[in-house]
């Protein structure tokens, strides 16, 4: 019976994600939760939620909970990374909220994206790097034509 209920609210779940109304489907992982709190594909998608609120240490933290669980470490780690992603993201563009002039910022976050192979973005970031300080040497080793090729 309880297994039969848990994988009925899986599969509304998965619907839902399926539709992007993860606050509804947060509803349903939480009668998961209550009849199994450490089943590992609940606190997955709990995690799911949570990023799609921008909660992304939140988020994090259920992974490695699911991962303890036996979430399958390639979905998790995966997650997790792209969590680190997004926060670091995140980061970069409330530095240039509190600095919008700051080469220093665009450039670190050009990196970032560089690293993300966002070519385009990363360039265009780098280009307003130099803009902002065009004497800055570290900003130029951005812009080495190797970095963009794919």
């Amino acid at each position: 019976m309880l297994q039969s209920t848990i994988e009925n609210d899986l599969s509304i779940i998965n619907h839902l994600f399926a539709i992007d109304r993860y606050e509804e489907a947060e509803k349903h992982i939480q009668n998961i939760l209550k009849i199994d709190p450490n089943n590992s594909i609940a606190l997955y998608k709990l995690a799911v939620v949570q990023s799609s609120y921008r909660h992304f240490s939140v988020a994090r933290d259920l992974c490695r909970q699911a991962l303890i669980y036996d979430l399958d470490e390639e979905t998790g780690f995966l997650f997790i990374g792209t969590m680190y992603h997004f926060a670091a993201e995140r980061a970069f563009l409330d530095a240039l909220k509190v600095n919008p002039e700051s080469g220093t910022a665009y450039a670190a976050y050009g990196y970032l994206m560089l690293l993300a192979l966002e070519n385009d973005k990363a360039l265009s970031l780098f280009e307003e790097a130099l803009r902002l300080e065009p004497d800055n040497p570290c900003f130029t080793n951005g812009l080495r034509k190797e970095n963009f090729n794919e």
